[in-house]
């Protein structure tokens, strides 16, 4: 009986944001992203993925070779974390799949944005149609048609500064690019989208 409750609860997560996603975005709703989310709702409802801890066998690990805190990790009831010398400070396990969770989240928000700004500079850098280099105000650029961006630096490793092709006749012109040549010098497009 557990089991069906944990399923039930399992599959009705993504069903749930599901629907509050449709009832909050209305208009905008992306119904790929529904579809997967009741997808996996459906997997959830029919496959026991609970019972994948009873698989690992009991005897898989010798047992002098394990402490009495591994043996009560290892049984479900207890997780530690590691102090100095050889004390442990003991956690609850939501907080262990939590906090695993947050990581996650956050190692997946990155690796989302360098691919969005991998994506916009690569497109920018196709609508580059000029280099222009004025030794006398020891100014290097680079021009695209207007409307695309305005004033940026693109690339991460291979960094350039990119103008609209009538930005150079504004009046703010070399203080905009003195902004964006000190993104240069820092290397700001290694840590963030330098605007």
């Amino acid at each position: 009986m557990e089991l069906l409750i944990c399923m039930s609860i399992a599959g009705s997560v993504p069903v749930v944001i599901c629907l509050l996603l449709y009832i909050i975005q209305r208009d905008n709703y992306n119904y790929i992203l529904g579809r997967r989310l009741l997808l996996t709702g459906v997997f959830f409802y029919l496959i026991p993925v609970q019972l994948i801890k009873y698989l690992v066998p009991r005897d898989a690990f010798p047992k002098f070779m394990l402490s009495r805190e591994s043996q009560l990790y290892l049984s479900g009831s207890l997780s530690f974390w590691s102090e100095r010398k050889g004390e442990y400070v003991w956690m609850p396990d939501w907080f262990n799949i939590v906090s695993k969770l947050w990581l996650l989240g956050i190692i997946i928000f990155a690796v989302y944005q360098v691919i969005k700004f991998w994506k916009g500079a690569h497109s920018i850098r196709n609508f580059v149609f000029e280099k222009i280099e004025d030794p006398e105000n020891n100014l290097t650029y680079y021009l695209i048609p207007d409307g695309i961006c305005g004033p940026c630096t693109i690339g991460f490793f291979r960094q350039k500064i990119v103008f609209p092709e009538s930005f150079p006749l504004h009046p703010d012109f070399i203080m905009v690019y003195k902004h964006e040549h000190a993104h240069l010098k820092n290397h700001d497009n290694l840590t963030c989208c330098a605007r």
